[in-house]
């Protein structure tokens, strides 16, 4: 794993976010590379889907909010 300000996973959403980078280069560029593609689709499937089962399993955001206004039991 590299330095965050270099790794892949932080540049990028930067730079889409600045509306630097083009999506549809992006699909021409993994139209032209089909086994990168599917690797991609399925990483980003299985990643959605961790995601949602750790969702899943915390607490609705209200809930938290008012377990921090009670009382500690210690």
């Amino acid at each position: 794993m590299g330095l965050p300000h270099v790794s892949h996973e932080l540049h990028v959403p930067v730079l889409d976010g600045l509306g630097l980078l083009s999506p549809a280069r992006a699909k021409a560029w993994l139209a032209d590379r089909p086994t990168l593609r599917s690797l991609a689709r399925k990483t980003t499937l299985a990643s959605h889907k961790d995601h949602l089962q750790a969702a899943n399993r915390c607490l609705p955001h209200r809930a938290f909010l008012v377990s921090l206004q009670k009382e500690p039991t210690a």
